[in-house]
């Protein structure tokens, strides 16, 4: 299961992002239409959305690999504006980061033989020289694969970089032969040493708290500091009492490990005692988006098998055109059967609505 999703140009309605199930944490930002996203399918990693750094082009979040601080963004260089205004959003990311770990998946629409094109494009060279002004990693490695494949051509144009920290903590990146139904390949790698990874998560119990509780728990608490440090069974008493208590107790304490301790005792006991706990419901990994059929699963199939069978023909050209061709026209019947299925199913649910329900009166 993947954990972490860098979209670039995703699939959406307006300005709003679609297709995607509804258990994903969807993360975009900004005005107008999104071309940038991070999906999160790991319900036990804690992000943060970096806000002042992101917008409808770049999405930048913080988390935690192996008790390292990362910060990952997923950018889009639209072709149509001027590098330099990218390029200044990836230097404030990094002066954000302030020693962090920076991981960045773009879409840069340039080319470069510095991550293994076959030319280097002026966005190419004007963005190569930016990368290394700013002590950015190239994680891209050579593939028999591309990036970027369509009926005109392949080329690599997008890259993975990191910086400082996150250098470490990158491996196994790969250009998946998986096929992903648009013209940008699926870029995979593995953050982390594979195992405990999320270090930033929060484990414990977790409480749904309201006004009528919040209220009941200043009570809980005074009460059971008083019995825990004063010895008192009574009602809640005077709490400059209480802290004249505490503070003889924190200055004689020969560990203050253990006055913590304490402390957090009481402070769960108070919480049990005054919230309900809120209980997650654990996702499925085998659900789907309800358009979904057999016949796609079919049809997803045998666009994988052509493109491995075209990317693998080599020192025969006829045969490699052939294939290439079945390939893209299996991968271009496969993309309007997606988009048959989501306006049917869409357009059924739209018919169930307007039926009656049997025993309701309407008035109009």
């Amino acid at each position: 299961m993947t954990d972490i999703i860098c979209i670039q140009e995703p699939y959406a309605i307006g300005n709003k992002i679609v297709g995607l199930p509804q258990y994903y944490k969807v993360f975009a930002s900004g005005e107008g239409r999104k071309t940038a996203a991070i999906v999160i399918n790991n319900r036990q990693i804690d992000t943060l959305l970096i806000n002042q750094r992101s917008d409808k082009d770049a999405v930048v979040l913080e988390t935690k690999v192996d008790n390292t601080r990362i910060i990952i963004a997923s950018s889009y260089f639209d072709i149509n504006r001027p590098l330099d205004t990218d390029m200044q959003k990836i230097d404030a990311t990094l002066a954000h980061a302030k020693g962090a770990g920076v991981i960045i998946a773009m879409d840069s629409n340039s080319r470069s033989t510095s991550w293994h094109d076959v030319i280097t494009n002026r966005r190419g060279k004007i963005l190569e020289e930016f990368l290394m002004s700013m002590k950015l990693h190239i994680i891209n490695e050579e593939s028999c694969y591309t990036t970027f494949r369509n009926s005109r051509g392949a080329s690599n144009i997008d890259l993975t970089d990191t910086y400082n920290q996150a250098l470490d903590i990158v491996r196994e990146w790969v250009i998946s032969d998986q096929e992903s139904c648009p013209d940008h390949s699926i870029l995979k790698y593995v953050l982390g040493n594979g195992t405990s990874r999320w270090t930033g998560v929060n484990t414990g119990v977790r409480y749904t708290v309201t006004k009528k509780d919040s209220e009941k728990f200043q009570v809980n608490l005074l009460q059971l500091m008083e019995q825990r440090f004063c010895g008192s069974n009574s009602e809640v008493g005077e709490t400059e009492e209480l802290d004249e208590t505490l503070r003889l107790r924190v200055a004689k304490a020969p560990n203050m490990e253990t006055i913590v301790e304490e402390l957090h005792d009481v402070l769960a006991s108070a919480c049990s005692s005054s919230f309900k706990i809120l209980r997650t419901k654990k996702a499925s990994t085998h659900k789907s988006v309800p358009w979904w059929t057999e016949g796609l699963t079919v049809l997803r199939k045998k666009v994988n098998v052509q493109r491995r069978q075209y990317q693998r023909t080599r020192g025969n050209n006829n045969l490699r055109d052939e294939r290439k061709s079945q390939y893209l026209a299996t991968k271009s019947e496969y993309a309007a059967t997606i988009k048959k299925e989501k306006t049917h199913r869409g357009r059924s649910y739209a018919i169930w609505l307007r039926q009656p329900i049997p025993g309701l009166k309407y008035t109009g």
